[in-house]
């Protein structure tokens, strides 16, 4: 299940600390009523790492925002870690990846982990065999993966 008008942004370490900043200066109200009265956006700052962490991965959020650990959520979240280059997934962590890839064919897939692998400097480790390789060449989410 979707919720509407909710999004996950990926933002690096100075735009999180200036979110930080907005977040403590605007408490207990909007975060952009000062700007926008009529606005009622809300934020919530979360680190991404590993699928362990992923509900207690909470750093800090906004007047009124609804702290869900949900479906959406842990799918977001292991999108994220692909985009990370990570390569160890479980069970459920591969079914919500192969789900948010499912509009993509397995070569784009393949095509875009592969570009993004050349501007990582860490070591590259061997994914074919991993849970990652299993979602990247999965047709659907309907098919069996193993």
């Amino acid at each position: 299940p979707r919720m509407e008008g909710r999004y996950f942004v990926a933002v690096t370490l100075h735009e999180a600390e200036s979110i930080r900043r907005l977040i403590h200066v605007t408490r207990n109200r909007p975060l952009l009523s000062s700007y926008f009265p009529d606005c009622d956006t809300s934020v919530a700052i979360r680190m991404i790492q590993t699928a362990d962490n992923i509900g207690q991965s909470l750093i800090d959020r906004s007047h009124f925002f609804p702290d869900h650990t949900d479906t959406q959520l842990k799918q977001a979240s292991n999108l994220l870690r692909f985009v990370d280059a990570q390569t160890y997934y479980g069970d459920e962590d591969t079914s919500l990846l192969v789900k948010g890839f499912q509009n993509n064919s397995g070569f784009t897939r393949l095509l875009f982990y592969k570009q993004m692998l050349k501007s990582r400097r860490r070591k590259r480790e061997n994914w074919v065999d991993t849970p990652l390789g299993v979602a990247i060449n999965a047709e659907s989410e309907f098919k069996p993966m193993y």
